[in-house]
C-alpha cells in the first residue's frame, strides 16, 4: 500500500467516526427528549391515580360511616375500625409493590442467565466441532505412524 492510500484511508474513517459521533449526538437528544416527554406523562399520570384514589378514599369512608348520600342497611363501622383497615390496605399495597418489584428483578436476572445460557451453549458447540477437528488431525497422524510402523514390520519380515 502507498502512503497516499494509507493516509486517504486513516482521513476516510476519521470522517466516518466524525460522522458516527454526530449521529450518536442527534440520537442522544431524540431519545433525551422522548424520555422527558414520557416522565412527565408518567408524573401526569401519577398525580390522577392519587386524585382519583383520594376521592375513592373519601367516598368510600363517607359510606362506610353511614354519611353517604345512600344510608344503606346495617350498621356503620367507625372511624377508628375504618383507618385500621386503611392502615391494613395500605400495607398490603406496600406488600404488592414489593413483590411487583422482586417480580421485574427476577425476571430481568432470569433474562440475564438465559442469555448466559445461550452464549455457553454457542460456545460449547464451537468447542465440540474444534475438538472434533483436533482428533481428526491426531487420527490421521496416529495412522500414519500405524502405516510407518507396518512399514518398518514389514521390512524387518
Amino acid at each position: 500500500l502507498a502512503a497516499g492510500d494509507v493516509e486517504q484511508r486513516y482521513y476516510s474513517g476519521l470522517r466516518q467516526v466524525k460522522a458516527n459521533r454526530e449521529e450518536l449526538e442527534r440520537m442522544q437528544l431524540h431519545y433525551d427528549h422522548v424520555a422527558l416527554d414520557l416522565k412527565t406523562r408518567l408524573e401526569q399520570k401519577q398525580d390522577k391515580v392519587q386524585e382519583l384514589r383520594g376521592s375513592f378514599l373519601e367516598r368510600r369512608k363517607q359510606a362506610t360511616t353511614g354519611q353517604g348520600a345512600a344510608g344503606g342497611p346495617g350498621r356503620p363501622i367507625t372511624i377508628k375500625q375504618l383507618e385500621q383497615i386503611e392502615e391494613q390496605e395500605q400495607e398490603k399495597e406496600e406488600e404488592l409493590d414489593k413483590a411487583r418489584l422482586r417480580n421485574v428483578h427476577v425476571r430481568s436476572q432470569l433474562k440475564r442467565l438465559e442469555s448466559s445460557l445461550r452464549r455457553r451453549e454457542e460456545l460449547s458447540d464451537e468447542l465440540h466441532l474444534i475438538d472434533f477437528e483436533q482428533l481428526k488431525i491426531e487420527n490421521q497422524t496416529h495412522n500414519e505412524k500405524i502405516e510407518e510402523r507396518n512399514e518398518e514390520l514389514l521390512k524387518l519380515r
